[in-house]
């Protein structure tokens, strides 16, 4: 607040010096002003400091480094018109102590392979991977021997990628060396299972996967009425989906009410490593025949169509989920089957998003998705794998097969090399001019390397591919061949093809530039050359230019998009997030030529406490019959749902719907989505205190369990279940024992559902126990008494003084072994009474142990 003051104070000096007829200030003018007391000493350093272009401010910025969250207060330090961050605090952020400063050098041994960089701010040099870059001085400067340097150098010596708005203060990159975090991910996951068995206080409840669970139902029906051409019809269709425990894996099965017939059988296991998942699926197709798959794949929750991109990401079942960018709600879509899908023209290359989704339960995850063209590069040590097996049956009633697999390993943080085999069914011209379904086996190579040249980080991937049947093609061998450069804000890529005669071109050169000299405005141009088998030769050229602008709630993005085989095309989107969960989308886009306008507006809001969901949408084309169309969908707490699509000829659609999810265990209880788990709730005497239901240890009641708001008190006979708790949300369960003498003794306990199966809660009771006793001593000589209570090791767990009638009691004890001392702390002639305790439960005892005590012959001794 000070520093705005001031700020505004001297922004009025200067107003006031020009409306008066006065030149502008200076240093002369500025040292006349202070002679005569016009300003103060504070307003004279400022606008001293403006002058002579001092002026320094900081700013906290919220810094993420591959996506994730690491600070919400990183100093970014204005000096000079120029950005500095400290590599001090950098480098406590990330936990970074390898480097040392001497004689003006930093040296530093960066990633798994500890690279060793150099910053000689002596000689204004770089040196990094063997090469030297020159840096300028302004790039630098010293503060209490902290050292500060541009964000223009900290980007090229430290990050891959690198965004940063300032309009949120917001701070993205990506580490072009593995963090030590990320270094040492394997020792801290080895020393966290050490931790868990060392520290038992806290305990962690979640799903195991069981051979065959009894699951979930969804019932799905829709009534359907329209109109088209004046004529009326109707229909229905309804589907049950099941969902459970098999096989240790997660089991999904869709059944077609109205066809009568099983349609979809899936079996998946997540959390595979490196972040892979198996799937195993059966779908019905469009001539009622089974296609067969069985995949392997990285999760990486988007995939690349051209130059954008699709976001296909699982969620819970019944969901709704808003797609971010800029802060700003660019899409929203409903989970069709657990899958929601993405495809909008703002979806691009290296950019954030963020996907908020919005459970039928109320809660709400964040998912935060970074695009990337990332060449399938691994880091030292890692894996991506694919395999994809699929069998179908053609019109002919005839089976194919079809395999595809890749493989990705990184043998160094540069380098990852590749392999790839699949084989394919393809009709081929025999000699009697009749097609043959024969299987081509592939199987190619591939090599990646990323590395960093003078502050240009570069790209090359190359791979080969070889038909492995013999005398079907003279020409069986295929070169990819791609290079990407990286300069700033410049990115230029070269791709060279060279097919065997399996494809129908021959040769295949692209080349594509993007310049992005603003973070709100890019730039694209792309070439492309082909010649095909037959001789043929084409060329095309694309060029495009995108805006995009935050303004608070408000997104405009406006585009051009040029080609020299096809029409010019103009697009201006806005986005408009309101308060209380409402958004406005308005799309426009038209053709220079054909004037085709294309415009659609819609209105929609997000679950709020009520469970309404609805959207308005209204659309207009010109190239269309129906130039007007009018959408109107509603949704009531995940139980009824209204489609409603009307055209200005009279044409309609209108779909009323029932979706209903049980758990079959108890359907009478009320599930909102299916990916949600269930808990079985026991409470436990822990007789030999290790958290851990053993045979012959007996259950209690009386203990009082929350879990996703609901409560409920345990049985000593029988478990009690919870139903509905979403997955993927961590609890802290907080029990509450009803009867006294028993606790948990400081142990935290911790529940997070992440499949179908259900959660097994044995909540462990420990029964605590009391020493207490009287001591029967001289007036003068118990005022001097301190008694001490110490753990098996020795460990001091309280000390307590008697009361004036020689009472003490010291209470909350768990079973174990103790030493209690009863000593004099002035009169060190008194011998102390030292007395080694065992506390152990048994049942019909009292929980209080007595020991009392009194002197003689100046010792205190034990007294029954």
């Amino acid at each position: 607040m000070k520093k705005k003051i001031i700020f505004f104070l001297s922004s009025l000096i200067l107003v006031s010096t020009t409306i008066l007829g006065e030149d502008r200030l200076t240093i002369e003018k500025l040292e006349q002003l202070k002679a005569k007391n016009y300003i103060t000493n504070e307003d004279y350093a400022f606008l001293k400091a403006e002058l002579e272009g001092r002026l320094k401010e900081d700013y906290s910025y919220s810094l993420f480094i591959d996506r994730k969250l690491i600070t919400n207060n990183l100093k970014i330090l204005t000096r000079n018109n120029k950005n500095y961050i400290s590599l001090d605090d950098y480098f406590k952020l990330i936990h970074f102590n390898n480097y040392q400063f001497k004689n003006s050098v930093l040296t530093m041994y960066l990633g798994d392979s500890l690279n060793k960089v150099e910053i000689d701010f002596k000689n204004f040099t770089v040196i990094q991977d063997n090469r030297t870059a020159e840096f300028k001085q302004s790039d630098f400067y010293i503060e209490e021997n902290r050292y500060y340097i541009s964000i223009n150098l900290f980007k090229n010596i430290f990050t891959s990628t690198f965004h940063i708005d300032n309009n949120k203060q917001q701070l993205s990159l990506t580490s072009k060396y593995n963090l030590p975090d990320k270094i040492s991910n394997r020792l801290k996951e080895t020393k966290s299972l050490l931790e868990k068995k060392k520290n038992i206080d806290e305990i962690y409840y979640t799903n195991k996967h069981q051979l065959i669970n009894l699951g979930y139902l969804q019932v799905d029906f829709n009534r359907y009425f329209s109109r088209f051409s004046k004529k009326k019809n109707s229909d229905w269709n309804g589907k049950l989906i099941y969902q459970s425990d098999l096989l240790y894996g997660t089991f999904t099965g869709n059944y077609d009410l109205k066809n009568r017939k099983l349609d979809l059988l899936k079996l998946r296991y997540d959390n595979l490593p490196y972040s892979h998942y198996l799937e195993f699926k059966g779908e019905k197709s469009f001539n009622d025949s089974w296609i067969k798959s069985i995949s392997i794949d990285k999760n990486l929750g988007y995939y690349d169509n051209g130059k954008n991109f699709i976001i296909k990401e699982n969620v819970p079942i019944g969901s709704r989920v808003e797609l971010i960018y800029l802060g700003t709600t660019i899409d929203i879509q409903d989970a069709v089957n657990g899958v929601v899908v993405f495809d909008n023209k703002e979806l691009r290359d290296n950019r954030e998003y963020t996907l908020r989704i919005h459970n039928p339960n109320g809660t709400i995850e964040i998912k935060t998705i970074e695009t990337a063209d990332n060449f399938n590069q691994q880091n030292r040590g890692e894996f991506q794998y694919q395999l994809d097996i699929s069998q179908l049956e053609d019109s002919y009633d005839r089976k194919r097969s079809e395999f595809n697999s890749k493989i990705f390993y990184g043998i160094t943080d540069f380098l990852t090399i590749g392999g790839s085999y699949s084989k394919s069914p393809k009709l081929l011209v025999n000699k009697d001019n009749n097609r043959d379904l024969k299987y081509l086996e592939f199987g190619g190579m591939e090599l990646i390397y990323t590395n960093t040249l003078d502050f240009i980080t570069y790209t090359i991937d190359l791979n080969s591919e070889k038909i492995l049947n013999k005398n079907i093609y003279r020409k069986s061998n295929s070169f990819f061949g791609k290079t990407q450069i990286k300069i700033s804000d410049l990115t230029f890529e070269y791709e060279k093809a060279n097919y065997s005669e399996y494809y129908s071109d021959k040769n295949l050169d692209t080349l594509s530039l993007n310049y992005q000299p603003f973070s709100f405005l890019t730039l694209n141009q792309s070439y492309e050359w082909r010649e095909s088998w037959k001789g043929e030769r084409y060329s095309e050229y694309n060029w495009d230019m995108e805006i995009s602008k935050s303004f608070g709630r408000v997104l405009t993005t406006f585009e051009y998009e040029r080609a020299d085989n096809r029409d010019d095309i103009y697009s201006a989107n806005l986005y408009y997030s309101l308060p209380n969960n409402y958004g406005i989308r308005w799309n426009n886009s038209i053709t220079e030529r054909e004037r085709d306008l294309k415009s659609k507006i819609a209105l929609y809001n997000i679950r709020g406490n009520s469970g309404v969901n609805y959207s308005i949408e209204f659309s207009y084309d010109k190239k269309e019959r129906e130039k007007l169309t009018f959408k109107f969908n509603i949704e009531l707490d995940n139980l009824f749902k209204i489609d409603v699509n009307t055209k200005d000829n009279g044409n309609y659609d209108i779909s009323l719907g029932f979706n209903r999810i049980m758990d079959l265990k108890d359907i009478r209880k009320p599930i909102d989505n299916m990916d949600s788990s269930r808990a079985k709730v026991r409470s436990f005497l822990d007789l030999n205190g290790n958290n851990r239901y053993d045979i012959g240890e007996s259950f209690v009641g009386n203990v009082q369990i929350e879990i996703n708001g609901e409560k409920k008190i345990t049985n000593s006979k029988k478990p009690i279940y919870f139903y509905n708790i979403p997955n993927d949300i961590l609890y802290e369960l907080k029990p509450i024992i009803r009867f006294p003498g028993y606790d948990l003794y400081n142990t935290k306990l911790y529940l997070k559902g992440t499949g179908s199966g259900d959660i097994l809660v044995d909540i462990p009771i420990k029964p605590f126990f009391s020493v207490s006793g009287q001591l029967q001593l001289d007036e003068k000589i118990l005022s001097e008494i301190v008694i001490t209570l110490k753990d098996s090791k020795g460990n001091l767990i309280t000390n307590t003084l008697p009361d004036y009638l020689g009472y003490y009691d010291i209470s909350q004890l768990p079973q174990g072994e103790y030493t209690l001392e009863i000593r004099s702390f002035k009169n060190t002639n008194i011998t102390p009474l030292i007395k080694k305790i065992r506390v152990k439960y048994k049942k019909g005892n009292g929980n209080t142990i007595i020991l009392n005590a009194t002197i003689d012959k100046n010792k205190i001794v034990e007294r029954s």
